[in-house]
Parts: C-alpha cells; structure tokens; sequence
C-alpha cells in the first residue's frame, strides 16, 4: 500500500478524533489553582456520595464518568476517546474540580441527585436507559397528518404539521428521569434547567404529554396508515409504498462492480472527513480539508473484484476490494463507504427500509434553532 494512501486514511481518522474531542464539550471555567486547600471532611463526603458510574442524560449510550472514592475519575467520551484525572476541592468557589490530563472542568452533586459536570447533567447507572428504545416517529393521536415528535439516540425533533406536509418546529437532546411521572424531558439547549416538554411511557409504543395529557403513538415506516384496512390488497400496499417515498431516485450510475458514480465515498463512512468521487469517465478526485484537491485514473478488475487508484501527480497507487455491491471498498488501510448507496434503490427500483425511516422530510421548511423569523432551509 503506497504513501499516499496512509496519508488520506491518517488525516481522515485525525479529523474524526477532533469531531469527537470536541463534541465531548469544553469548559470555559478555570482549573482550580494548585495551591487551592482542601477543608477537612468536604472532598471525602463528596466522593462518598457520588462514586459510581453516572451517564450523561441519563443514557446508557452516551458519555460515561466513573468516579471513584480515593479521588480518581475517568470520562468516556466515546469508544476511542478517554479523559482521566483527579478531583479536588476548590476552597476558593467552594466547588469540586475534576483535573482531568484532556480537559477539566467544575462538578457539582444537585440536590435532586443528579452530577452537573462539563455542562451536561449525569444520571446514575441504574438509573439510567438506552435511549434507542425510543427511535421512531411518534404521531399525536397515531395519526400522520397531526403534529409528531421524532427521536433518534437521545435526539428530539418536533415535525409541526401544515398544509402540504410537516416543518420543523423544535430539536435539542432528551433526558431521563427515573422517577419522575413524566421521566422523558426534552431539552432545546443544554445549559437549559426546565425542560420544553415532558412524557409519561405508557408503553412500548405510547407516550403521553403533560400539561394536555396528549397521546402520541409511534408508527413504523411499515406501518399501514390509510383508511384501508384490508391489508391484503395488493395494489393498495403498492400505493401505500408510494405514499411513504421521499423522493424518486432514477439512473443510479454505476460500474460493472457496483461503483456509485455520482454519490462520495467517505473514509471509514465519516462524513465529516475526506471524501473520494469516482467519475464514469475513468477518473477520480479525492478531497480532505485543508488540502488542495488531488484527481487521478482508476481500473477495475472484474474476476478479482478489485479497483485500483493511481494519482497524477506522483504515480501512486492504491488498491481496494469492492464489497457490498460497490458501497464499501475495503483495504487493509481502512474503508471508503459510499453512505448513500445505502438509501438507494435495487436494480428491480425497490427502495430499502433505510430509506423509508431517514428522518428528515422533503419539501418541509427547517429552522435555525426552531425560530420561525430566523434562517430558514427547503
């Protein structure tokens, strides 16, 4: 595998890494200073009482603290990015600073029993859930043309309904609060302390609202929503299909082995990161961030289902597998995904269930922020 290649795959990674350092959450609060005290019995009660595993937003699929009773702590932020450190008693604003080796921040025991740390509120472990049970689209009354929440791994979005179809109307992150009646909170900011809306689970598929005990029902994208109940009739599932398309996707390009002409292909699938288009022409361009764009040629090799990429400018070449019908090209360097191909239909024009379930609406006005006078996008 030539020089080139690591290079690409090296840069992309690095950028992912930054994503994720900074979606962990910064803090613009100072470290405690070095020469802080530490009152007798003060830090002991603390780490007494907040040792323990806590989740951020009482989800069990998000960042993780660990604090333990002789003053160490680690944060996970993610699968691959891990802060450690010390906590200390700041005697001057009377508050804990965890010292972290990555970043540091203030944190605080709320009465209610919740660790307000680098901005985001932590719920214990147990009492804490995967935020994934609740993925879907849930309608007010179960019915398609009235208002719906959609929630996504901890993620909120309001779908407001209007003539013609649905606008945003609100996003921000959810928090669970076990115990509570209505232990679903959903927040528009994070530094917000009462929540725009909360819900009761009244069931797998049922969530009621308070203040208008309003009834919303999730609704698969399977789901048969017409006023037809016979859901054996064929043409009416055919239409019923139509009804739920986002939008029509015709002349899929592609090569002999599945190549997506007209969709990237994104290093390990990060769309954040680098990105290769491969022309029908026989060439390709890669771009990454910071960098000017490089193009080359490519062939493909059709008994050993290989494609091969050699760069202009200095001769390099690079070899893949194609697998899964052209969305994925494997080495052993790492992927290029093409994460379209994915939403796209088969060679029959039938569409996959991802692509019924994408979350966002065509034809539909979003906001900045949910503010109906701010920036809006079609």
């Amino acid at each position: 595998m030539k020089r080139t290649m690591k290079q690409f795959i090296a840069l992309a990674l690095a950028l992912l890494l930054v994503g994720s350092l900074f979606a962990c959450g910064g803090s613009d609060e100072k470290p405690a200073d070095k020469t802080e005290k530490e009152p007798e019995g003060k830090l002991e009660t603390f780490l007494s009482d907040a040792k323990g595993d806590w989740y951020a937003y009482g989800n069990l699929n998000d960042q993780k603290i660990t604090i333990n009773e002789d003053g160490t702590f680690t944060a996970d932020y993610d699968a691959v990015t891990t802060n450690e450190g010390t906590i200390a008693y700041d005697e001057d604003s009377e508050r804990f600073m965890f010292e972290g080796q990555e970043q540091s921040s203030y944190g605080d025991l709320l009465e209610d029993g919740i660790l307000r740390c680098w901005g985001a509120r932590y719920y214990r472990a147990e009492q804490s859930i995967k935020f994934g049970q609740f993925n879907g689209n849930w309608y007010l009354d179960g019915d398609t043309n009235y208002d719906y929440y959609t929630f996504t791994d901890g993620k909120w979005m309001l779908m407001a309904a209007q003539p013609g179809g649905h606008a945003t109307g609100g996003q921000g992150h959810v928090e669970y609060r076990d115990g509570d009646a209505y232990q679903l909170c959903l927040f528009e900011y994070i530094e917000d302390d009462v929540p725009i809306a909360a819900f009761s689970i009244e069931g797998e598929d049922e969530l009621i609202k308070k203040d208008d005990e309003a009834s919303y029902v999730r609704l698969d994208a399977e789901d048969d929503n017409s006023d037809d109940d016979n859901d054996d009739d064929d043409d009416d599932d055919d239409d019923d299909t139509q009804d739920k398309k986002l939008w029509e996707i015709d002349d899929v390009e592609e090569s002999e082995l599945g190549i997506k002409y007209q969709y990237p292909y994104f290093a390990e699938g990060d769309v954040a990161g680098g990105r290769l288009y491969i022309n029908d022409d026989g060439t390709f361009v890669v771009t990454t961030s910071g960098a000017d764009p490089k193009s080359g040629t490519f062939t493909e090799d059709l008994d050993a289902e290989t494609i091969t990429f050699t760069f202009d400018d200095t001769g390099d070449t690079f070899e893949f597998s194609v697998e899964d019908d052209g969305a994925v090209l494997e080495s052993d360097e790492g992927l290029m995904i093409c994460v379209v191909a994915k939403y796209l239909p088969d060679e029959d024009g039938e569409y996959p269930d991802a692509y019924y379930e994408h979350p966002i609406t065509p034809n539909s006005f979003y906001y900045l922020n949910g503010d109906l006078d701010g920036y809006s996008l079609f």
